[in-house]
């Protein structure tokens, strides 16, 4: 299940919006803080959903500087935290597979080392003892 509310057929970034529990998690704050946001007047375009559950306006985090427009602003959102762990796994990929590159590149190293090693106990093996 999205998220996010569309109010109109076609939805523009301002015109989504999030529950107050959606919000936090998107933000990655607590609903007291999104609270405090709406009575101090920092968070002032809210209203109401069909439900009574207080709606906060995409672009009005984003304005206010609680929602990252990279992180997926405007797109859907999940509660829980979703996106920063999707953020988050692919950034554990990279560092992997980087990890792996290098693991390859010492492997290889490795390789020739054994080999120069070989070589080398060849020839002391034909050297003539003294």
């Amino acid at each position: 299940m999205s998220a996010l509310h569309a109010i109109a057929p076609v939805p523009e970034p301002d015109r989504l919006f999030l529950t107050r529990r959606e919000a936090a998690a998107a933000c990655g704050v607590s609903e007291d803080t999104l609270r405090r946001d709406q009575r101090s007047g920092k968070l002032p375009h809210t209203r109401s959903g069909a439900d009574g559950a207080v709606l906060y306006a995409v672009a009005d985090l984003v304005a206010l500087g609680r929602l990252d427009p990279r992180s997926g602003a405007g797109e859907p959102v999940e509660v829980g935290g979703r996106v920063r762990a999707e953020r988050e796994l692919a950034a554990a990929r990279a560092e992997l597979a980087a990890a792996q590159a290098r693991i390859a590149g010492l492997s290889a190293w490795i390789e020739r080392t054994e080999g120069e090693v070989a070589f080398l106990r060849s020839l002391l093996a034909k050297a003539p003892a003294s």
